[in-house]
């Protein structure tokens, strides 16, 4: 009887020293991982994209289509996505198991050779992102533009 208890006690030991993350650490993570997604647009680091979005990316884009990953890279390899401004107000960061969805207001301003050069764009959007492994992988997004 011994053994089947002392197994029983080391099985609750080791569960109990594997801790999840804290609430804070998986926020962070997001919260940084937007950070970069905002300066990789901004610098037009194509890498940087092509590396946080998931293979399976889709974006319902301000141009009311839905856009999928190989198609958006070709608009930032194009110069379509050029910008020279990218300010980004985080008002709601959730986690629903391993998705976490981000939801705020962004604004950016187009720069040339983008056919929306000089243009100012306001925009309600929502970023969801997922755990894939020990990573964050940016699955989906949605702008609206809320003022031309």
């Amino acid at each position: 009887m011994k053994l089947p208890s002392l197994a029983m006690l080391a099985l609750a030991v080791v569960g109990c020293s594997i801790q999840a993350p804290s609430s804070a650490d998986w926020e962070q993570q997001i919260r940084a991982a937007e950070e970069r997604h905002r300066v990789a647009f901004l610098t037009n680091d194509v890498g940087a994209l092509d590396a946080m979005f998931s293979d399976d990316f889709l974006v319902n884009s301000p141009q009311n289509r839905v856009v999928n990953k190989g198609a958006l890279m070709g608009l930032v390899r194009g110069g379509a996505l050029a910008i020279s401004s990218f300010d980004q107000k985080i008002e709601s960061v959730r986690r629903y198991g391993d998705i976490v969805t981000v939801m705020g207001e962004d604004r950016v301003v187009y720069a040339a050779p983008s056919p929306n050069a000089g243009q100012d764009h306001r925009r309600r959007f929502t970023d969801i992102w997922q755990l894939r492994g020990a990573d964050w992988r940016f699955v989906a997004r949605q702008a609206s533009i809320t003022t031309p």
